[in-house]
């Protein structure tokens, strides 16, 4: 009899330890990691009239994010040219970089800061931004299929966020200019995505 309840003793232990490890794993697996770089792309409308719907306007220009470790560039893409915005730390120092193919040829100009700076996450998780505790809470959003969590701040300025992390989907500045994702992809953006597309000219050089 006491082998019995020995054997059963040892089988109830070995159940329980085997259960306690599926649920740290499931838990484990329930941990969302935070990604690590997206590509996010946007449609941006200049109203006409404060009153209009932005389908009633034209879209003005699209912009593109594409944001990693340490790296962001920002295209504005209009119908005959395009603008981007690049912002590269790298060895303690900031590179801000503008190029434009306005005149049909790329033209870039960089400004270098000398300013120690620290490492930067590529995305926030919206609870970690304290400043979204001063702005006024929204209705969510459905925007580019997520349900954006949106503010609203002292100067009539709306914006919306991915549901989790510190995105912006959508903004509108007063009724006159709006800006809407319409697509957001969790990817990190290959290095060739950050190169130039020409030589750049330093324009100034900050200490």
């Amino acid at each position: 009899m006491k082998k019995i309840l020995w054997i059963i003793t040892l089988l109830t232990v070995s159940f329980l330890v085997s259960c306690s490890s599926n649920n740290e794993t499931s838990i484990q697996e329930q941990v969302e990691e935070t990604p690590k770089g997206y590509v996010l792309t946007s449609k941006v409308f200049i109203l006409k009239e404060p009153t209009e719907k932005p389908s009633d306007n034209l879209i003005d220009h699209f912009e593109k994010e594409y944001v990693t470790k340490n790296k962001i560039r920002i295209d504005h893409i209009y119908t005959n040219y395009e603008i981007r915005h690049y912002k590269i730390i790298e060895d303690g120092k900031i590179t801000t970089t503008g190029c434009n193919n306005e005149q049909k040829t790329w033209i870039c100009k960089e400004i270098i800061a000398g300013v120690k700076v620290v490492e930067a996450e590529p995305i926030k998780r919206l609870t970690d931004v304290k400043d979204l505790t001063k702005l006024k809470a929204l209705p969510d959003k459905e925007i580019s299929s997520f349900a954006a969590k949106c503010f609203k701040s002292s100067e009539s300025a709306t914006f919306c966020f991915h549901p989790n992390y510190y995105i912006k989907l959508y903004e509108n500045r007063n009724n006159h200019l709006i800006g809407e994702a319409t697509s957001l992809e969790f990817a990190i953006p290959d290095e060739k995505v950050f190169e130039l597309p020409a030589d750049a000219v330093i324009l100034k050089s900050v200490e």
